[in-house]
């Protein structure tokens, strides 16, 4: 925080990619991990990404009806 206000910066928010369409894994958990870091920093806003749980881009799943119901609830409950 010293190096950014000695520059006359302050933090914005960050770029959080979330594993969001496995019905085995809460991304909740993760959000409020990063939005209380961001708290702390002042920072206010939060870009993310749908993660594809592949290491990599070369490749993606493709979803099922269950995945998207999966993803678009956990973007739901993320929308706070």
């Amino acid at each position: 925080m010293a190096c950014l206000r000695r520059r006359h910066y302050s933090p914005f928010g960050g770029f959080t990619p979330l594993l969001q369409h496995r019905p085995e894994h809460d991304p909740l958990r993760e959000v409020i991990e990063v939005l209380e870091r961001y708290r702390a920093t002042g920072a206010r806003t939060l870009v993310l990404s749908a993660d594809s749980g592949l290491a990599g881009y070369d490749t993606r799943p493709t979803l099922d009806e269950h995945g998207w119901a999966t993803l678009l609830a956990n973007l739901n409950r993320i929308d706070m």
